[in-house]
């Protein structure tokens, strides 16, 4: 129990400041609620950052996240970076004082105010699927990783292509 305890306060902790994306240049603003219905599902975007930290680097945590997109028969679409629809899962790892923070949610450009105007910051998506763990083996950080990619991924295959 008193594990459990101190991986919430630890995952409250780590939340309420999310992760730096300024190799992105994205500047995460609000969470909202909103559906991931795409005009075209098949292809979705990534966007991948890992701590220096952490025993994983963020070309094997693409290799795995595009691994997860294949499985589901999905490919990976590279729209322009200050697109106005720039839609992507974003997978973020950061690890500290022994512990990892896995970060998997959508987010999606605030389209320009004017037309031929600049883009927005980007926005993200709830739900988010986080996971906390201990830093111990690079397989099981890993492995916590594909396993929050994979609940994304079936929200976003459930959400695209269940008839209703």
């Amino acid at each position: 129990m008193f594990s459990t305890r101190a991986a919430a306060v630890l995952s409250s902790a780590l939340c309420a400041a999310p992760l730096s994306l300024t190799a992105q240049d994205f500047e995460l603003v609000e969470t909202i609620d909103r559906p991931l219905v795409r005009q075209n599902p098949d292809e979705l975007a990534i966007v991948v950052e890992a701590d220096a930290g952490c025993q994983i680097g963020s070309d094997l945590l693409t290799e795995t996240v595009v691994d997860v997109l294949r499985r589901g028969r999905l490919s990976r679409s590279e729209p322009p970076r200050f697109s106005r629809d720039f839609f992507a899962l974003r997978v973020a790892l950061d690890c500290d004082r022994g512990t990892f923070l896995v970060e998997v949610d959508f987010i999606d450009r605030v389209p320009a105010t004017s037309p031929g105007g600049p883009v927005g910051p980007a926005v993200r998506y709830m739900p988010g699927y986080h996971t906390v763990g201990p830093l111990d083996t690079p397989q099981r950080t890993l492995a916590a990783a594909k396993r929050s990619v994979e609940a994304a991924i079936n929200e976003y295959l459930r959400v695209n292509f269940t008839t209703r």
